[in-house]
């Protein structure tokens, strides 16, 4: 299989496993919100927000130090799982008891204690899993990790389902998602034992080495300080807001966020799958990475932008349809940060970045990209509230992408798709008109999954957009039927050009 149809292939696989993950997930959000509250929820949201970034000092940026190096040497996957699992059940029964403390010593209510206890024992599982998931993102086996998250999906809907039916406390709730989180887990490790076994040659090692564990950690902290900045570019504003204003509005501005990050799912994906075979290449063959880099960014701005356009115009029904009425402000908050979706290339630039083992410099930027989202946002947030959070994250994003699509393609010596980029932008905006129009006769539902995707598409095939070879990579992961379709289609194509 060759790296392009395989970067798609992993892409689909992620993609199928993510849209089961986000219905679920929108149903189990619905249902959860709704019965605990926005107070309660922005106590949830802010407990998640500050495990987040404890979880830095347990993550330690092996993960995307593990997807590279293992793409690069897979004989090295069963070594790198001894050394970043046992280093993990070092650290955690300390950060753990320190979580508590810092409870203790800040004064949190007992109520927030126990959610915050019980959530860092979600993400201290979470954390293990990562490492499973970074090793089969590594041999390029995603469909094993899709069919984990579809399983966890699935439990954790239908236990949340019962328990909210019998209207059991949200303490409880968390408790059962800690044993689903655990048995997901251990699904987990079982594919990526079975992958890491299938391999030849593999490097043996003892259980745990200092030695070996204080070489990863030296080779990690720029990936950690990666990881730490993009946990503080999704998790800052809910602190900042928590600080200066109530848990309300932190919980109306969560939940606007948790829709909003389902929306940069397809971005993630093609990150996942981008990443180890950008890795893969990089080293052997410059043109070949170039290539991959210009279509992949193609790619995603042609699949990004327009959920920036569509998710203004669908803001208020998808925020009333999932939360009520209870969360009034959400939709206007969704719709802000919908505009971030402008820069969803910036999943493409970071992973190319990285590739280039330039990771050090990648650092430097996203660090300097967040401290100005975060100036921006303690400027606007004491004047207009979570709309400034969301202005401040929306400018990140957008000021991310520019910065580093400039250097990317001045390094690489490649043009940039300036033709594609025009293009997404009107049919796009086309689309937007439609949709405004559309939505007010026809259920949005119907407008947002079937119409509005027909107009994009049409526009972009009647301004030829996609070349030959961006339709026979879409023909790849098609089904049979199809692709025989799309094959009639080429040639009709062909046939033309040739005539022209």
């Amino acid at each position: 299989m060759g790296v392009g149809k395989r970067i798609i292939t992993n892409t689909v696989f992620l993609l199928v496993g993510q849209i089961v993950t986000i219905v679920f997930g929108v149903i189990w959000t619905a249902i959860l919100a709704r019965y605990i509250g926005p107070a309660v929820y922005g106590m949830y949201a802010y407990a998640q927000s500050i495990l987040a970034i404890i979880a830095i000092i347990v993550n330690l940026g092996f993960e995307q130090l593990l997807t590279r190096d293992i793409s690069k040497r897979p004989t090295a996957g069963l070594f790198y799982l001894k050394t970043v699992v046992s280093t993990k059940m070092i650290i955690i029964p300390f950060v753990f008891v320190g979580i508590i403390l810092f409870g203790f010593s800040v004064h949190w209510t007992s109520e927030l204690l126990s959610i915050c206890i019980l959530v860092a024992i979600i993400t201290f599982i979470e954390t293990f899993v990562s490492v499973s998931r970074s090793e089969l993102y590594a041999y390029q086996v995603m469909h094993y990790d899709t069919i984990t998250v579809i399983f966890r999906a699935v439990l954790v809907l239908v236990c949340g389902m019962l328990a909210v039916r019998f209207g059991k406390p949200f303490t409880f709730i968390l408790g059962l998602i800690i044993i689903i989180s655990a048995i997901s887990s251990a699904l987990n490790y079982y594919f990526a034992l079975k992958v890491i076994f299938a391999t030849k040659n593999l490097i043996k090692s003892s259980f745990f080495s200092f030695r070996d564990a204080l070489k990863l950690f030296r080779k990690g902290i720029p990936f950690a300080l990666i990881l730490l900045f993009s946990i503080l570019n999704a998790n800052v504003m809910i602190l900042i807001l928590k600080a200066l204003t109530n848990d309300v509005l932190v919980g109306e501005f969560a939940a606007a966020q948790r829709i909003y990050i389902y929306f940069f799912i397809i971005p993630n994906m093609f990150l996942q799958a981008v990443l180890p075979a950008f890795s893969s290449v990089s080293s052997d063959s410059l043109d070949l990475f170039k290539k991959l880099f210009k279509s992949a960014y193609r790619y995603i701005f042609i699949l990004s932008v327009p959920m920036a356009f569509g998710l203004w115009v669908m803001a208020k029904p998808i925020t009333d349809l999932i939360y009520g009425a209870e969360f009034i402000q959400s939709s206007l908050f969704l719709q802000i940060l919908g505009l971030g979706l402008l820069g969803g290339a910036e999943y493409v630039t970071g992973p190319a970045i990285l590739s280039l083992e330039k990771q050090n410099l990648f650092a430097l930027l996203y660090s300097t990209t967040l401290i100005l989202m975060i100036a921006v946002g303690y400027i606007l947030i004491p004047i207009i509230g979570p709309v400034g959070a969301c202005w401040a994250m929306t400018f990140e994003k957008i000021v991310a992408l520019i910065l580093y699509s400039i250097l990317l393609f001045k390094w690489l010596r490649i043009a940039y798709p300036v033709n594609t980029v025009l293009k997404t932008i009107v049919a796009s905006f086309i689309m937007f008109i439609v949709m405004s129009k559309l939505v007010l006769y026809i259920n949005f539902l119907i407008v947002c999954l079937i119409l509005a995707p027909i107009v994009y598409f049409l526009c972009h095939i009647v301004m030829n957009t996609f070349s030959i070879d961006d339709i026979s990579d879409i023909c790849n992961v098609l089904p049979q039927f199809m692709q025989k379709v799309m094959q009639l289609w080429l040639n009709v194509q062909k046939k033309i050009r040739i005539q022209i």
